[in-house]
């Protein structure tokens, strides 16, 4: 009885653990393309650049009308734009940096 109580402590921390570490990375892998342009919007985010936001939302949505950026990237970058347009400053910098630092976690 209680080896079974053992083991299945053992297992919920570990499924715990795996949840942890795999609920970290918020953003996936995204094209070298979207990684661009969420180091621009970090640079525009952190200097709260109105005009450079929206340049940047105008090129986001040609390329990826022109299909160089697939609809996930679009959204995420779109999302971090949307915050940054209503006054979010901080968190579409918090949000931006954290799509480029997942690149390198997922790798």
């Amino acid at each position: 009885m209680i080896q079974r109580l053992a083991r299945r402590d053992i297992l919920a921390v570990i499924i715990l653990l795996v949840s942890l570490i795999a609920g970290c990375q918020r953003y996936g892998d995204v094209s070298p393309e979207a990684y661009g342009y969420a180091k621009a919007l970090y640079s525009a985010c952190n200097r709260r650049d109105e005009d450079g936001l929206s340049d940047l939302k105008r090129s986001i949505e040609d390329v990826s009308t022109a299909g160089k950026l697939n609809e996930r990237e679009a959204n995420w970058l779109l999302e971090i734009i949307s915050a940054a347009e209503s006054g979010d400053w901080e968190n579409a910098t918090r949000d931006s940096r954290q799509l480029m630092e997942d690149q390198v976690k997922g790798r």
